[in-house]
């Protein structure tokens, strides 16, 4: 029976068997590996309950720091002098210390989005018209596309009922792709 399982769900097996556990400290190695990202957010949702609910202690290896950071209430990190680091992730964040352990491998910690990003010197700017989240992606489309930022023609995004639209002039696009297409042409 445990054959047929797939590893996410070997995987959530294994770490409803720990939870269950009466045991006060928990170790955790890799507790996320192997599943998709709600299954992630849960594992460490119910983690994090057990913590605050159940006064349990939770030392836990990972590499999925982003989830992480939002909900692990320590971080014991080792720099690059092989020092423990032992802080608030919070503080580790705003200290820079996050950040170096990335230094120079193409990736930085984006302080507004509180996430690792690759470094994309996305420093093109365009004049998109369109409510700001929606214009933030189509930038973000197009600087990764490698579109200049002289368009000849007004660009807008807008949402109606859930469904974008996207214009070049006079001419109406609902999937981004074709927009892009479009756009490269001129």
């Amino acid at each position: 029976m445990l054959s047929e399982l797939s590893d996410g769900q070997l995987q959530k097996a294994w770490i409803a068997r720990v939870l269950a556990q009466e045991s006060k400290i928990l170790f955790l190695d890799e507790p996320t590996s192997f599943l998709d990202q709600p299954s992630k957010m849960e594992i460490f949702g119910l983690v994090s309950d057990l913590v605050r609910k159940e006064n349990k202690t939770v030392i836990t290896a990972t590499h999925d720091l982003d989830l992480a950071i939002q909900k692990c209430h320590r971080f014991w990190l080792l720099n690059e002098r092989g020092e423990l680091v032992d802080k608030l992730p919070e503080e580790l964040i705003m200290d820079g210390s996050i950040n170096d352990l990335f230094a120079g491998k193409g990736f930085e910690f984006d302080l507004d989005q509180g996430r690792f990003i690759r470094k994309n010197n996305f420093s093109r700017k365009y004049k998109i018209e369109g409510s700001p989240h929606l214009v933030k992606w189509v930038e973000h489309a197009f600087n990764k596309h490698n579109i200049p930022e002289n368009i000849p023609e007004i660009v807008s995004v807008t949402e109606n009922d859930k469904k974008l639209i996207y214009r070049l002039g006079k001419k109406t696009f609902s999937q981004m792709s074709q927009f892009l297409e479009t756009i490269k042409t001129l």
